[in-house]
């Protein structure tokens, strides 16, 4: 390829040449680098290859390289989203019980759901174990239903309810659904299908303890309210 500097490399019509491939009147595309720096690169490639070649450049394309800069920043975007987020001041001299179910859930589960989310996968973390010097947690891997992306917004909970709630004869839009069981009130937020005996997660309305209930005394509470 063509080098400008030792960082650019030209493109002519889109792929990468030699420059004793360059044909008066090409179009140059794009040059390498930064996508915002694109256009200042684009001339130095222009005067580089005048200068190697003698020939003349016939045109430069700047509405092609407008849409490449475009394309590039999306793509560029992508990526740095997908980039770990470095916090300095995060430092961890010893697992303890205040900390350590936070560096599971927003410095490992977060982070790796932003890679696997548009694969369609998410991922949480349910127990965990721990001393000063080590923990483990075990991590769990639900697909969307749709096999598409997970949305923006969308819960680890909330996918696996829409997964294993007909099982129970529940459905997706009973999730968050407000129950009164023995003259509680609970808001249903998940299942725990290898529960057998209390697979379904909910939430007292008045306390805020998560409560493990059995799936019939759900339904029940559901059809009272006609939601089944």
């Amino acid at each position: 390829m063509i080098k400008v500097t030792e960082e650019y490399s030209i493109y002519v019509n889109g792929v990468g040449i030699e420059w004793d491939e360059w044909q008066e009147g090409d179009f140059i595309v794009l040059s390498h680098g930064e996508p915002e720096d694109a256009f200042q690169h684009l001339y130095q490639a222009v005067d580089y290859i005048m200068e190697v070649t003698g020939q003349k450049v016939k045109e430069v394309d700047t509405k092609l390289l407008e849409d490449q800069i475009i394309v590039l920043n999306k793509q560029l975007s992508e990526i740095k989203a997908l980039v770990p987020t470095v916090d300095p001041n995060f430092v961890v001299s010893q697992f303890t019980r205040s900390n350590v179910r936070g560096i599971f859930d927003q410095k490992v589960v977060r982070e790796l759901n932003k890679v696997i989310n548009p694969a369609g996968i998410i991922a949480s973390v349910g127990s965990i174990r721990y001393d000063k010097n080590q923990a483990t947690g075990k991590l769990t891997l639900a697909l969307t239903k749709s096999g598409g992306a997970v949305e923006e917004g969308e819960s680890f909970e909330k996918i696996n309810w829409d997964n294993n709630c007909k099982m129970y004869g529940l459905k997706p839009e009973h999730f968050g659904k407000e129950v009164t069981i023995t003259g509680d009130f609970y808001i249903l937020n998940g299942i725990k299908p290898n529960n057998r005996k209390y697979p379904i997660i909910a939430t007292e309305k008045l306390g805020g303890r998560n409560v493990k209930l059995p799936y019939n005394l759900v339904k029940d509470a559901l059809e009272r309210i006609g939601a089944l």
